[in-house]
Parts: C-alpha cells; structure tokens; sequence
C-alpha cells in the first residue's frame, strides 16, 4: 500500500509540474502578468517588459488580434503577429543590426502595400512615445492606418558605427481634417523631457518638402539625403551626426498616413562613399 501511494504521488507531481508548465507559457505569451494587461503576478514581469510603456498599446493590440484570428478562423498570414514585439522586443540587450565596413545598410520598416490593411507595427523609444502621448496628446499612428488625429512614430536602431551618409525613404499620404500644417520631425532630443528647450534635431512641414499645398487625397514618396536635409524651420541642415549612436527618432504628424520607410546607412570607410552614392535632391521622388 505505502508503495503504490509513493508512486501516486510521483505521477501526481509530475501532472501538476507539467501544468504548472504549461500555465507559465500561456501566462507569458499572452502577457497576462503585466498589470495594464491581466492579473497574473507570476511569474514576475521582467524589466524589459516594464521599461517601455510604449510596449503595453502594442502588445494590447496583438492578444486581440490573435483572440479575433482564433475566432474567426481567419489565415495564417492575416493579423499575423510577426510584426508585434515580444516581451522584450523593443528594448534589446543588444541592438539588432550591424552595417558591415564598406557597405550600406538596409532597415525596412512595413510593406509598400500602398496602405492595404492589416496595419503594421512601428515600434517608438520611450521618449518618442511619451512625447507623442503627452506633448501632442494624441492616439499612436500605425502603418497603413488611414484614420486622423494620430501620429506616427518609430526609432530605428542599429549597432554604432562611423557612419558617413543616410538616406531615408518614406511614403506618406494626407488625409482629412488639416493635413496641410502636418511636420515631418527627426531624432527627439533625448533631454527635452530633462528641461531641454529644444525639442528635435530638424523638423519642417510636408507641404514645403513636397512644395504643395498637401491636402487630402495627395500622395507622395519622399526621398531625403539625412546630412543634407532642406533647410527646416530653425535653420539645420542635418541629423547625421545624431545618429552616430545607433538610433535615429521619426514623427509624422497627425493627418498623414505612412505607407512604410526604408532607412540607408552608409558605413564606407571615411572618405569615401558606398556604391550608389546618396541621393542629393529632389526631396521627392
């Protein structure tokens, strides 16, 4: 009798660490133990996870897209979370890329779907998003999203290197209400939020990098050369030397849909230029 209880015992063990297991995993991929999410306080929230306040609007959006694709059985690739950050996804140990000496690094950001649905994710700093949040007081723009009164915001990231050029590619389209008074800003100052004054390193409208009015319906694919920008509203020229720690700060105000952007780091040898060069001008492509 004592031998058969001992082996109940075991088995019983055995079922309850696998369900404890299994719970953990249920728990951590839907994020159930962050407060702004569920009410599991184990296992504990990770660090990563609680730094980023940006974090907890994005990962609210992939539980319910993957709770809406259960429902309605919808395909593999629609609402696909590839696109939605992990636990730690935007705010890595490391950064994720490294431009190799001599060449020219790539970073995409969203499909040039010309705005077809389902949205896709930017993923903003925690100043970025805070700055959005409170200083403009208005909702998150994702890509491809085609409603008003929200901003876009990303930051890119890339491991440090001595870069000597950057060019950006970004498709935008105005909407309704008052696109035209709409900026395109560049790399946040990190001290703003510190009492700083100066809130950006360059920003200027779209009308003006277009030289259109920009009204609804317009649409456009700009293409500008990030160490010889238009001159901006305060009078600068350039962002290049901002981005020499491996990030560089996107903000488009909050009429304007964003299609996607590609990010070119040129990381030649100094002195000289990668193959192809930059795009010098126009400003719009």
């Amino acid at each position: 009798m004592a031998g058969a209880a001992s082996r109940l015992s075991r088995r019983l063990s055995n079922i309850s660490s696998d369900v404890s297991e299994k719970e953990v995993e249920s728990i951590t991929s839907f994020n159930s133990n962050d407060p702004a999410i569920g009410r599991n306080r184990w296992p504990q929230l990770t660090p990563c996870q609680a730094e980023e306040p940006g974090v907890i609007a994005l990962r609210i959006v992939c539980v319910v897209l993957v709770l809406s694709c259960l429902y309605l059985g919808c395909s593999d690739n629609q609402y696909s979370c590839a696109t939605c950050p992990d636990s730690c996804a935007i705010c890595p140990e490391e950064p994720p890329f490294h431009c190799p000496s001599g060449g020219v690094m790539v970073i995409e950001v969203g499909r040039a779907d010309d705005f077809a649905e389902p949205f896709e994710s930017v993923f903003p700093d925690s100043n970025l998003t805070r700055f959005i949040a409170t200083v403009w007081n208005v909702p998150l723009r994702f890509l491809d999203d085609m409603s008003i009164n929200k901003s876009m915001g990303h930051t890119f990231t890339w491991s440090p290197f001595e870069l000597i050029g950057a060019e950006l590619e970004i498709h935008v389209r105005a909407l309704g209400d008052i696109p035209e008074n709409d900026r395109l800003t560049l790399e946040l100052n990190d001290k703003y939020f510190e009492g700083e004054t100066e809130v950006s390193r360059w920003t200027t409208t779209i009308a003006i990098l277009t030289q259109t009015a920009w009204q609804g319906g317009e649409d456009t694919t700009l293409v500008l050369d990030l160490d010889h920008l238009p001159v901006d509203l305060y009078g600068r020229t350039s962002v290049l030397s901002y981005m020499q720690d491996g990030n560089l700060d996107i903000e488009v105000q909050d009429d304007t849909g964003v299609d996607y952007m590609i990010l070119r780091l040129f990381c030649a040898a100094a002195g000289e230029r990668a193959t192809g060069g930059l795009i010098e001008a126009p400003f719009r492509k």
